[in-house]
């Protein structure tokens, strides 16, 4: 604090000021209840006087936020349990401005992996919004997670996976826990890139909500790359809806649909590495069997499950392999991947055709892998 007499001779030399707000110290202590810290008592002797208006004449965030609050009449505070700290003074300025103190809630930080307070500024888009949209999360499943940061349904209840509408009803910030959550990620790690749990979290949606909720979602990322076709809601609608149901039981975010999933939907094949090593490279039989299941394939008349599972495991027999050689081989050539529904069901899906085709084109991808 600035003695008064030296206040009075900057003043009469015309040296610019500041407006501070003086506390008042004779009051006793600044007290309030937090809703999620709890009852709060601080010494005005630990506040200092502090500005209000620059030297220009503008406000500054103090006084700034308590006018709007008043003016916006704003009943509930929820905030970082950074803010904690500007409370005590910003109730002073609600009782000098007589006006109705709102109810304040700090709500725990979020932290990043090496402990620091997770931020844009710092961690890039990892924290953003329209990054979990474009990676293919469901709005509904990105909400569900963020509310799990720091809040539990109650003791003993073990259910993560909550609708809006459970949100809405059971959530309280009286069960929102005062330690700081932590938000696991590791840079430049494909695999990795945002929080397990979150990812964890997107994929029970995926495979839970109801298919008529989903298919607008797989519509919407398979239009954004190129892969949609205006017969999926046509005459191959109903094809539509049974190959989502079929695969998304494995998918992670919408964006398997396109990667993963674009072998279903076009013409397109994204032949994962460890796949084609594992189960094409390792027999090099392969590359006489799957072109002969190919043609065998094409001479079907009923391209089902039953046909397509009898003349692969035939085919096997009679090139002298085990049928899983022969299954494995089969998946990854029709859809680039390792895993994934049933064989039988995928040549099914992807359509006798387009199996056909791919089989034609395997021995490559066997004597290279080889």
């Amino acid at each position: 604090m600035i003695p008064l007499d030296e206040q009075e001779r900057r003043h009469a030399a015309g040296a610019p000021s500041v407006v501070r707000y003086r506390v008042p110290r004779e009051d006793g202590n600044v007290e309030f209840a937090d809703v999620v810290y709890g009852e709060q008592s601080i010494d005005p002797h630990e506040l200092d006087d502090f500005v209000l208006l620059r030297t220009d004449g503008s406000p500054l965030y103090m006084l700034s936020v308590v006018c709007d609050d008043i003016a916006m009449r704003v009943t509930h505070v929820v905030r970082g349990q950074d803010h904690l700290s500007n409370t005590p003074k910003q109730i002073l300025l609600y009782q000098a401005l007589d006006a109705t103190v709102p109810t304040f809630a700090h709500l725990p930080l979020i932290m990043a992996p090496g402990g620091e307070k997770l931020s844009k500024r710092k961690h890039g888009d990892v924290v953003s919004v329209t990054t979990y949209r474009d990676r293919g999360f469901l709005p509904d499943a990105l909400v569900n997670y963020l509310a799990l940061l720091g809040w539990s349904p109650g003791d003993g209840d073990e259910q993560e996976v909550f609708t809006r509408a459970e949100l809405i009803e059971r959530f309280s910030l009286e069960r929102v826990g005062r330690s700081n959550a932590k938000f696991m990620f590791t840079a430049g790690d494909p695999r990795n890139w945002t929080d397990p749990k979150a990812l964890s979290i997107n994929s029970t949606w995926i495979r839970n909500m109801p298919l008529d909720e989903l298919l607008p979602h797989v519509e919407a990322a398979l239009r954004a790359e190129g892969l949609w076709d205006s017969a999926f809601a046509g005459e191959r609608a109903e094809w539509y809806r049974a190959t989502v149901e079929l695969i998304r039981e494995r998918f992670w975010t919408l964006r398997d649909f396109v990667e993963q999933g674009a072998a279903y939907f076009s013409d397109r094949v994204t032949f994962e590495p460890a796949a084609v090593a594992k189960n094409l490279g390792r027999e090099p039989k392969l590359a006489a069997a799957l072109p002969a299941l190919a043609e065998r394939l094409a001479g079907l008349a009923s391209f089902d499950l039953e046909s397509v599972e009898a003349t692969v495991r035939a085919v096997a027999d009679e090139h002298e392999l085990k049928h899983g050689a022969v299954i494995t081989g089969l998946r990854t050539a029709v859809s680039g991947q390792a895993v994934g529904p049933s064989a039988f069901e995928l040549c099914v899906a992807i359509g006798q055709e387009r199996v056909v085709r791919r089989l034609r084109e395997s021995p490559a991808l066997v004597r290279g892998a080889g």
